[in-house]
């Protein structure tokens, strides 16, 4: 959709998006952001689509696990979601992902569009959305990345000092530890196995 027009392209988008979730039993849409999740949401509703719910990290628990149970009963036609569905969490038989904008990483792509097709002898399919030329060649390059099996190399950082002091707020709230009994369990985290006794105490100083 990279027309000149962005309020064309808009409603371009939502034919297009109306049409897809019609042509399947069960769409998952992806978003970028929560309010941009939200604001699919109601323009799909909008347009008289029943059967349509948002789902994402800033919802209420327990509105979260209404959608994910309705979804994994087949009683929504569609779901949209900005990260939350795309990790870890039973959502049954979806058979189109639909991704708006570009997913910025292959690994990304590959993880959502893999939320489809889950049934037996049933291919994952998924399908992408964008505005813009940026996102266009960006999922061209992806879409070929994908199929050319070049996943992103997955780099864990280590010795992450700004994270470092959030862990240790976290665990002084659970009671009072010693330093070498802190500096023990910090260690027993894999990216921070080769954290050094020095950075150690220069974060407790800074805290």
């Amino acid at each position: 959709l990279t027309l000149s027009n962005p309020e064309v392209a808009n409603e371009r988008m939502y034919d297009i998006l109306a049409k897809l979730i019609e042509e399947h039993k069960t769409t998952l849409i992806f978003t970028n952001t929560r309010s941009g999740t939200e604001h699919v949401a109601v323009r799909l509703k909008a347009r008289g689509i029943e059967s349509i719910e948002a789902h994402h990290s800033s919802l209420g628990k327990e509105t979260r696990l209404s959608v994910e149970d309705k979804l994994k009963k087949g009683e929504l036609k569609c779901v949209i979601s900005s990260t939350s569905l795309e990790l870890g969490i039973d959502i049954g038989s979806i058979d189109l992902v639909v991704q708006i904008g570009s997913p910025k990483s292959v690994s990304k792509g590959l993880q959502r569009i893999g939320r489809s097709g889950h049934s037996i002898r049933e291919l994952s399919k998924g399908r992408f959305v964008v505005f813009n030329l940026d996102d266009l060649v960006e999922c061209a390059v992806l879409t070929r990345a994908a199929y050319e099996k070049e996943i992103d190399k997955v780099k864990v950082p280590e010795n992450a000092l700004d994270v470092l002091s959030q862990a240790i707020i976290g665990i002084s709230l659970e009671k009072t530890w010693g330093i070498e009994e802190s500096f023990k369990l910090i260690r027993s985290a894999y990216p921070y196995r080769n954290l050094t006794m020095e950075d150690y105490m220069d974060v407790l100083h800074y805290l």
